[in-house]
């Protein structure tokens, strides 16, 4: 009995053989395209394709992409259109400021005030507010000439500055320009010029003048007495000198600083 149950168990052991074996075959087959299915989804994913399972960027995510770098385009566009009005309404708030150098009155006041060369720091300072090492920088005149220039606009009362000190301890001066403190200026050069006239109207009125043929000296009757009636340069006798038409030029120049200018439509017409 024991040899037969030996022989059994020896032919089960073969069939187990066979059948491992086949399942083993199976197994492996089935681990093939499991692991081929696996690599194919990877691919997909590192291409962006869609896999298997619809692993991947889908169609819609790619439009929304797309769309949405075209408004950056867009938006710089925008960006550079209004930096260009910037600068154009800068250009004309520029015009703006210096208009008022087109009023003649006020030109010729302000070139008597500081000549020719003077207008350029003028026009640079009544556009916005400059220090004089920003001018001189910019300008082809020596510091020295523009402060000049500025100094005496200030005594005008045109100009005003404000003083800045810097961390190592130096000022700066920032220089602006009042265009509608011109005209104030204007009228008390004229007061000033209309005071000094009368003044010298009512000395011509007052008192009697002496000189000489060649006109050396121009003196009044007192000094003429202690002179001895004679000039003190040529020594020729003094007679005495009508003074009429000086009188009358000196109230034709009061008559003119009195009267207001018109203004140049009103001239045209």
């Amino acid at each position: 009995m024991r040899g037969k149950a030996k022989t059994v168990k020896k032919k089960k052991t073969a069939v187990q053989k066979k059948i491992s074996k086949k399942t083993n075959k199976k197994r492996a087959t089935l681990i093939k395209k499991i692991l081929g299915s696996k690599k194919k989804t990877v691919k997909a994913k590192k291409s962006g394709a869609p896999g298997r399972r619809g692993v991947g960027a889908p169609k819609s995510k790619v439009k929304k992409i797309t769309a949405a770098k075209k408004p950056v385009r867009k938006t710089a566009k925008k960006i550079s259109a209004t930096a260009k009005k910037r600068r154009a309404n800068a250009r004309k708030a520029a015009k703006k400021k210096t208009l008022f150098l087109e009023d003649k009155q006020l030109y010729s006041y302000l070139e008597n005030l500081v000549g020719e060369e003077g207008m350029t720091v003028v026009k640079q300072v009544a556009q916005k507010e400059r220090s004089d090492v920003d001018l001189a920088e910019k300008m082809d005149l020596k510091a020295n000439i523009i402060r000049k220039h500025l100094y005496s606009m200030y005594e005008a009362g045109v100009v005003t500055y404000r003083r800045h000190r810097s961390k190592t301890g130096w000022y700066t001066y920032y220089w602006k320009l009042h265009p509608e403190r011109i005209t104030n200026a204007i009228h008390q050069e004229k007061n000033t010029q209309i005071k000094e006239l009368m003044e010298m109207l009512e000395y011509e009125k007052t008192n009697h003048f002496y000189q000489c043929k060649g006109k050396c000296t121009r003196v009044v009757f007192d000094e003429a007495t202690d002179l001895g009636f004679r000039c003190m340069k040529c020594n020729k006798p003094l007679e005495h000198s009508n003074n009429v038409r000086f009188i009358k030029d000196i109230e034709d120049r009061i008559v003119n600083l009195q009267t207001p200018e018109e203004p140049e439509e009103e001239k045209k017409e």
